[in-house]
């Protein structure tokens, strides 16, 4: 760990965003990303997580959030040393870590401090020579070479472009840049070990656990959260040594912390995988367009355009397989000129939208297979089946994924569902006949995953709510 990149992820905080912080910092994207790639890794925790393109701070994340400005704050103190007289650093200097928007002035300092390579290490070796009060007795206690050790310290001066001891035969005597880089040194020392306090137990947490990230199920009944609930109770008996967290986020979110390194499988609702992931379907359902009571009455497919001219649409957001879908089904229903005077609403908790179906008046698109059990508060119109929906199990190839997968698709293919006596395609028929009249299909939801399992496990699928 450096100072620079205490520096940069703090940007990244305080700028809302990678690209942001990159850019006042007159830095690559890429090595800002980078930097915050090796603060997570050093702390052995998410410090954010992505949303659109903005870094969120996780609830860890917030914990630490005082210590990391702090540490930050100190390191532009020391990367500031050679450019002010000594210990008389500006409180301007300090202040682009506390605001979003630091002044021009402060700018280059800021950027030129980011682009030091002065790791903590080094900082550390400092103090052991300043407390020990000679190189060759520091070098001794750290297990180097007393040349080595001199050979750090002169780049240590170099990159701050001030001295910070004079050396003689009796030892070192600390300069006035030197007892200013002393103080700062031991408070950062401070800072950080409790930045790092526990990392090595998250570490091992981490490197003991199989991380799986999945998108937010549609309820307690939904076939998402009866999917994650099968892997987490059959996971323990198939690897009890590397136990099972599960998380959730947006398919975009997903997705991009799939490729973070964040975790090693993730369960999707989107049918576009990026280049670089392997994919396995493991569930597949109809789509229906949704209304409140009565709202759909005598109507079909034909009437499509119609009825979503005359309702306001509810809907998830964009990082979202399903809303992709809604997309999908407004691009082909409806002229540009139609489409764009619609009203549609955007929100991400899956209840409220049903909510506002149910007691609003709203359209959305759902699942055929989440409707069961609301015939009597919704229509149903069924989507053809280039709607459909799946959810795929996604990984980044590694030994530890590819495993995680194997063990994953073997649970899922032995998944017990025990019928409830109605069907999924029974229920929008139902719908169909108290609501809508239109049609509906009448090819069942089946998992993906088993249809290779016996007809027996495929049949005993029929009739259970999924997403």
């Amino acid at each position: 760990m450096d100072i620079a990149t205490l520096m940069t992820v703090h940007q990244v905080l305080v700028a809302g965003g990678v690209r942001k912080a990159a850019a006042l910092l007159e830095r690559p994207v890429s090595s800002v990303s980078a930097a915050l790639g090796r603060f997570q890794a050093a702390v052995a925790t998410p410090m954010f997580a992505t949303s659109g393109s903005r870094n969120l701070l996780t609830l860890e994340g917030r914990r630490l959030e005082a210590s990391l400005s702090r540490a930050a704050e100190l390191s532009l103190e020391i990367a500031c040393l050679g450019c002010e007289p000594p210990g008389s650093t500006s409180t301007e200097d300090a202040r682009p870590l506390r605001s979003p928007s630091p002044p021009p002035s402060v700018v280059p300092s800021l950027v030129r401090a980011t682009h030091l390579s002065i790791s903590l290490a080094t900082l550390q070796r400092f103090l052991m020579i300043a407390r020990a009060g000679s190189i060759r007795r520091a070098a001794m206690e750290i297990g180097m070479g007393q040349p080595q050790l001199t050979r750090q310290m002169r780049r240590l001066e170099t990159e701050l472009g001030v001295e910070v001891m004079k050396r003689g035969q009796a030892g070192v005597v600390l300069t006035e840049a030197g007892r200013s880089l002393l103080a700062l040194a031991e408070d950062l020392d401070q800072v950080w070990n409790r930045l790092n306090e526990g990392s090595d137990d998250r570490f091992h947490r981490l490197g003991a656990t199989t991380r799986l990230g999945a998108v937010s199920p549609l309820g307690s009944g939904s076939r998402v959260a009866r999917i994650i609930a099968a892997l987490v109770a059959a996971w323990p008996r198939r690897r009890a040594r590397a136990p099972l967290f599960v998380t959730s986020a947006s398919a975009d979110e997903l997705l991009a912390g799939l490729n973070a390194g964040l975790y090693d499988l993730v369960l999707v609702d989107c049918d576009q995988i990026p280049d670089g992931l392997t994919a396995q379907p493991v569930w597949q359902s109809r789509l229906a367009l949704v209304g409140p009571v009565g709202s759909l009455v005598g109507k079909a497919r034909a009437d499509i355009p119609e009825i979503l001219m005359a309702h306001r649409i509810a809907a998830p957001s964009s990082r979202t397989g399903l809303r992709q879908k809604i997309t999908q089904l407004l691009t082909e229903e409806l002229p540009r000129q139609l489409r764009d005077r619609m009203s549609v609403t955007e929100i991400d908790m899956i209840p409220v939208i049903a909510n506002l179906v149910v007691d609003h008046g709203y359209l959305t698109v759902m699942p055929v297979s989440a409707l069961a059990g609301l015939e009597g508060e919704m229509d149903a119109i069924t989507l053809p089946d280039h709607y459909d929906i799946r959810l795929t199990l996604v990984r980044r190839s590694s030994p530890v994924a590819d495993a995680a997968m194997a063990v994953a698709l073997d649970i899922l293919r032995e998944l017990p569902f025990e019928p409830d006596g109605k069907s999924p395609d029974q229920s929008a028929k139902k719908l169909s006949k108290t609501g809508s009249g239109a049609a509906a299909t009448s090819r069942d939801s089946v998992p993906v995953a088993a249809r290779s399992s016996s007809s027996a496990s495929t049949s005993d699928d029929k009739g259970r709510s999924e997403r």
